[in-house]
């Protein structure tokens, strides 16, 4: 009898610190679920709108900087020619030949203005090229990781991508978090297992 009651008692001991230990770690979790939804998930929109507004503002830098060097380097050598044709020039010119100098400034300056304009039209074309090629490298490293993480070929990452979004999107759009058909076939796991998207 003796021994019952003591091991019911350790039982009672060992049940009251298993509560114990339960309602601490259930009130941890809870505390850190109250965390978790306190914390502010900036609004898609306004996360896309300064997004926009911060590729503009570097779009503007680079231009900017771009100009500036084709500034120093068309200076650079307008500098360089003046010097060459003050060089060659023995003697002053004529009067006639001021005239044709004046007539031959105004129609550079003309060429030049139009030039210019050009020049920032190419350079703004320019930013967005280099742009997109930054793009295209980083398409090229996302197609490597795809085709690899389904043991496809990287030509044939282009096709898949369709149906492997869908199955990502009817995944988050079930709360599931798990993709199978394509992804999961690509992985080898489409018999019913499925891949955890985190």
């Amino acid at each position: 009898m003796e021994d019952e009651l003591q091991q019911m008692d350790a039982s009672l001991t060992d049940a009251t610190r298993l509560v114990h230990q339960t309602n601490y770690e259930l009130t941890t979790v809870r505390q850190k679920t109250a965390k978790l939804t306190h914390i502010s998930i900036p609004n898609e929109e306004e996360e896309t709108t300064r997004l926009t507004s911060e590729k503009n503002h570097l779009t503007a830098v680079c231009e900017s900087m771009l100009e500036l060097e084709q500034y120093r380097n068309l200076h650079a050598e307008v500098s360089a020619r003046e010097h060459e044709q003050s060089q060659t020039v023995n003697g002053t010119p004529s009067s006639s030949s001021a005239s044709d100098n004046d007539t031959a400034k105004i129609a550079a300056a003309h060429a030049l203005a139009n030039e210019q304009a050009r020049r920032r039209e190419l350079s703004r074309e320019l930013v967005q090229a280099q742009a997109m090629a930054g793009m295209s490298e980083k398409g090229e490293m996302y197609k490597r990781l795809i085709a690899a993480s389904m043991g496809v070929g990287i030509q044939d990452v282009a096709a898949l991508v369709p149906d492997v979004l869908r199955e990502l999107e009817v995944g988050s759009a079930s709360g599931k978090g798990v993709v199978d058909g394509v992804l999961g076939k690509g992985l080898g796991l489409g018999s019913g297992k499925g891949v955890v998207v985190v």
